[in-house]
């Protein structure tokens, strides 16, 4: 009786005594919404083009050149949860079993800057994985000026960008809505005005540039992985996964 109640409050609701389907912009979110009676824990999923009502598997397998491929880990979740959140849970996993290894070649779902560290420090584990490229404007433009362009100095908590001029001192660390601990700068606004360099770096008509950064491992892992991973050897390595 609960499973009938909880179905149909998702999907109906009563409106001067009349019964109305909720449209897709009223519905619960996906992580709490049952999709099917059926399954009580069954979740709405996408991913790319696909999409599903159920759940996702993890599986891991041993790829050593000559040896024979075993699988070593399978982790099953609910279809809304992100492949990013079990990239820890499943070298927790490995670990427990004593079965964790030096290197885990992964697709750029289960990759993130945090996790590189994490990874090697917590788990004795290099996580290999194409990162998310930087998608800014200013990387797609030729001669645009993207973050990896920017100096950083962590002592000193200033940056400086292309043309040689510095940040301001304000150094402004918090927390972003992914949840992941980050780092605002910014630049002073008159230098930034008479930059003749400054439609390479923002479009804003008035405004400096600002960046935000990673916390120091982070950042630096995440900017000598993206250009790691355009090499041959990098894609050698990967091809395994393939």
């Amino acid at each position: 009786m609960e499973i009938l109640r909880l179905t149909w409050i998702h999907q109906y609701y009563v409106e001067n005594d009349s019964l109305r389907l909720r449209a897709a912009t009223d519905l619960p979110p996906t992580g709490t919404r049952m999709d099917s009676p059926y399954d009580k824990d069954a979740r709405y999923g996408n991913k790319r083009s696909v999409t599903w009502t159920g759940y996702k598997v993890h599986i891991t397998e041993t790829c050593d050149a000559d040896e024979v491929h075993l699988i070593t880990n399978v982790d099953t979740t609910q279809a809304q949860i992100s492949d990013v959140d079990q990239t820890e849970p499943i070298h927790k996993s490995l670990a427990s079993k004593k079965l964790l290894p030096k290197e885990h070649i992964v697709d750029g779902g289960y990759v993130d800057a945090n996790l590189l560290v994490t990874s090697q420090k917590k788990y004795g584990v290099i996580v290999v994985g194409p990162a998310r490229p930087n998608v800014s404007w200013q990387s797609r433009m030729p001669g645009g000026y993207d973050i990896s362009q920017f100096k950083v100095n962590w002592n000193t908590k200033r940056v400086t960008c292309p043309m040689g001029k510095k940040s301001t001192k304000k150094w402004t660390p918090y927390q972003d809505k992914w949840g992941n601990q980050v780092i605002r700068v910014g630049f002073p606004r008159k230098t930034c005005q008479l930059c003749p360099s400054r439609s390479l770096c923002t479009r804003s008509a008035s405004e400096p540039r600002k960046l935000t950064l990673r916390l120091k491992k982070e950042h630096e892992l995440l900017q000598s992985l993206r250009i790691q991973q355009e090499t041959s050897s990098w894609k050698e390595i990967y091809d395994i996964r393939a």
